[in-house]
């Protein structure tokens, strides 16, 4: 249980009240020759410079240069520090982008290479308003992003709104590529975001297109194909028709004009002439699109570098009397360590990193953090995202995710079922380049629920939005904790619905079915320490039931009329615990089923 949130005594240090940060995902396939190598287990035999401090993933390696080198299913990823839009940043988006690149080439061995394989831009855009905006860039902007960012290809585009940012996922891009398409992704991100809160900025922005648009169910967000606009976007690139209003069709340039004459204003203030420029001619057809001239070369800018404080937090620190160490990294905040007559932790939030490093290297914060570690204890536990708004002083924290917000779960689609198609699907489908997702058949489906459900991961039964353009995409709030009948206890058992120990929190879990891959979010709320008995659900929709002995799981699943039996082993505890085992299901299917622990 989360518990009393109580505040940390406050720091004073100042924040910057600074633009919208933009950061940068990188993936990429580690080559043998022609063959691709599973990063996954390669990563941790090589060499990387960083501390695997990240809260929530335990492969990750947050470096000196800023950024962190992790994987990401087979691939291998790297993200770059969130940097600040303003004049010339694009060039330092992709200078740091190339610093990763030589950081992660330089930990392999000779032999292997690296072939890009996926672009992320993250946009800052406020946590209340960034399911909004994403339903709008869906409507208003995606054509012209798939056609700024893909290549012929390419299967599509991923919108998904998470904490206090706008995720756009695409091919792996470079050069003049990246550059122009960061600028257009913030101009385009920002209008839509305006848009929630502006009557005048919601006329302001692009026609609607008509469209396919399917909702993903492991993570909020939507799933845009090549094809979901009635014709194959990448074929046919700036001629492509695409519908809006009633009736009525247009070329692909003609929204690409529109979408960039409406969204550049909003750039305006925040990139500098040639930034602007340079999207205006590829808007105009002066430069090629990614379709229509594949990838650039692995050169590029490496122009004006600013400070960033990630490249210093890694970094431990010494002063009189106490000793500062970094114990969790995340983009919105960081935890240090503090050890001098007693043990604490300062939380600092990402705006005001920059001035509490500059203090505390200065010693300008050695009189506050010295008095905190010679006081008693006062029961200041770091529990939650919502205690790390500004600078603060806290005895423990409670987990090293406990400053990661929740990430948002799906919501049903507009015929009740799950939204259909996951980001884990649609990752893998690049391998079938150039062609579109395809929709399961109708078999494909009722056993695709059944198999995944089997596992506790959920059903994954694909529903396409109606092609009215006017479907929306629900996203639920984090479900409650599920009922389920109490088992018998002994005599002094703790009450059923209160965790006391490591496992209870997300699941992020696969199951590698027979039909194929399937992703969903298991949640564990409540554990019963008399009888070993750990209960959850699966986005609130299916219950799970699992009997800890050991190291072995024994899981049960009951939901949509299927219950099944499946045995797990379990590694670890907390964020970072792994469980996986084999799994075959009711009506037949097999696979393997793993799941990691996110968030505790």
């Amino acid at each position: 249980m989360r518990g009393r949130l109580v505040e940390g005594l406050p720091l004073d240090v100042g924040q910057r009240s600074s633009a919208p940060v933009l950061g940068i995902e990188h993936e990429y396939r580690v080559l043998d020759g022609d063959q691709q190598l599973d990063f996954a287990p390669l990563l941790h035999t090589l060499k990387v410079d960083g501390l695997r401090l990240d809260p929530t993933d335990p492969n990750a390696y947050r470096t000196p240069w800023g950024g962190l080198v992790t994987s990401d299913g087979r691939e291998a990823e790297v993200a770059i520090a969130p940097v600040a839009l303003r004049p010339g940043c694009t060039s330092e988006l992709e200078w740091r982008t190339l610093v990763a690149r030589d950081a992660l080439a330089s930990a392999l061995p000779s032999h292997l290479r690296l072939d890009g394989y996926s672009t992320h831009l993250n946009l800052e855009v406020d946590d209340d308003d960034v399911v909004a905006a994403g339903r709008f860039f869906v409507k208003r902007f995606a054509p012209a992003m798939m056609l700024m960012l893909d290549r012929p290809t390419s299967p599509g585009l991923l919108v998904r709104p998470r904490s206090g940012r706008l995720e756009l996922g695409g091919e792996y891009c470079q050069g003049d590529q990246l550059r122009a398409a960061a600028t257009f992704a913030a101009a385009g991100g920002l209008a839509c975001a305006a848009a929630v809160r502006s009557r005048d900025a919601r006329r302001r922005l692009p026609r609607a297109v008509r469209s396919r648009v399917r909702p993903s169910n492991i993570r909020a967000g939507w799933y845009v194909d090549r094809r979901a606009f009635g014709t194959d976007l990448y074929r046919d690139g700036r001629s492509a028709r695409l519908r809006y209003g009633a009736g009525r069709s247009w070329t692909a340039q003609a929204h690409l004009h529109e979408t960039w004459e409406r969204a550049r204003p909003t750039a305006e203030p925040l990139f500098d002439d040639s930034e602007l420029l340079l999207v205006d001619r590829v808007i105009d057809g002066t430069i090629a699109l990614p379709l229509e001239v594949g990838t650039t070369s692995t050169g590029g800018s490496r122009g004006n570098r600013h400070a960033n404080a990630f490249e210093d937090v890694v970094r431990p620190r010494g002063r009189p009397g106490y000793r500062v160490d970094p114990a969790s990294i995340a983009w919105d905040a960081v935890v240090f360590d503090l050890h001098g007559e007693r043990d604490g932790i300062v939380c600092v939030p990402r705006p005001a990193l920059p001035e509490f490093l500059a203090d505390l290297d200065a010693g300008r914060l050695d009189e506050q953090i010295g008095r905190f570690l010679t006081s008693s204890p006062q029961g200041r536990v770091l529990r939650a995202s919502d205690q790390t708004g500004s600078p603060g002083l806290f005895d423990e924290m409670a987990s090293p995710g406990a400053i990661v917000p929740p990430e948002r779960i799906p919501g049903r689609s507009g015929f009740g079922g799950f939204g259909g198609g996951t980001p884990a699907d649609a990752r893998r489908n690049k391998n079938r380049r150039g062609q579109p997702r395809r929709l399961p058949k109708p078999a494909q489906l009722l056993v695709a629920s059944v198999v995944v459900a089997a596992v506790g991961v959920g059903a994954a039964v694909a529903v396409a939005s109606r092609d009215d353009g006017k479907t929306t995409v629900a996203i639920a709030a984090p479900s409650a904790t599920i009922t389920t009948a109490a088992r018998p206890t002994t005599a002094g058992a703790v009450a059923p619905g209160v965790c006391h120990v490591g496992l209870c929190g997300t699941w992020t879990a696969i199951a590698h079915a027979t039909i194929g891959e399937f992703a969903q979010t298991l949640h564990i709320t409540s554990h019963d320490l008399a009888t070993g008995v750990f209960r959850g659900d699966v986005n609130g929709s299916f219950v799970v039931e699992g009997t800890l002995s050991g190291v072995e799981m024994v899981w049960s699943y009951s939901g949509g009329g299927y219950r099944a039996d499946f045995r797990t082993t379990l590694a670890g505890t907390g964020v970072g615990a792994t469980f996986n085992g084999p799994f075959t299901d009711t009506n037949g299917s097999s696979g393997t089923f793993e799941a990691t622990c996110t968030n505790a």
